[in-house]
Formats: C-alpha cells, structure tokens, sequence
C-alpha cells in the first residue's frame, strides 16, 4: 500500500523543465516555485559550487548563465502551483495553507 505521509522535495532548477518534470510533480503534489533574484541565487551559490552547469565559471559569468537559465526556465517555474516572490517562511506558509 502506498504512503500517506508528507514530505517536502526540493529539486535542482531543471528537473521541473526536462521530461514532462512540472507534470510530474504537480501531480504529486502541491508545487511551489520559490521566485528570487540572481543575486540572491549568486549569495547562496558563494565561489565553490558544486552545481554542474556554474562549476567552471567566474562569479561574473555565473550571473550570465543564471540570467539565461531563469529567462529560459521561467515560463515552466510559472507552471507550479504557487509561486511566491522573494519567499519568507510566512508568505510561503500562507500561499501552502491557502491551497491545502
């Protein structure tokens, strides 16, 4: 028999975007897309990143690449759920209950 139980599973930034992902996970669950800036992305991200498509780049170059990804992704991420822009713990719990 299968789980009841509730998880939260957070994904790497393509997962939504290749093989039908964002179907997948919306049919799983409720899927919320945390919207922040890239300089918010590029604070998180520091120096050494183990992130296979920014591992070899210069922190300028890393904010190029972030830039196109997000341009890229975007329309996909706004496929989720919720979205919630500059995400704080209270907006993402409000947006989570409001679709409960």
């Amino acid at each position: 028999a299968g789980s009841e139980k509730s998880f939260v599973m957070a994904t790497g930034g393509g997962a939504p975007c290749f093989h039908q992902g964002i179907d997948v996970i919306n049919q799983t669950g409720i899927c919320i897309f945390l919207d922040v800036s890239i300089e918010v992305l590029l604070s998180r991200l520091h120096s050494n990143t183990d992130r296979p498509l920014l591992k070899t780049i210069d922190v300028k170059e890393k904010d190029k690449k972030l830039q196109a990804l997000r341009s890229s992704r975007l329309s996909c991420y706004h496929q989720a759920h919720v979205c919630v822009v500059n995400p704080t713990f209270k907006k993402v719990w409000e947006a989570v209950q409001f679709k409960r």
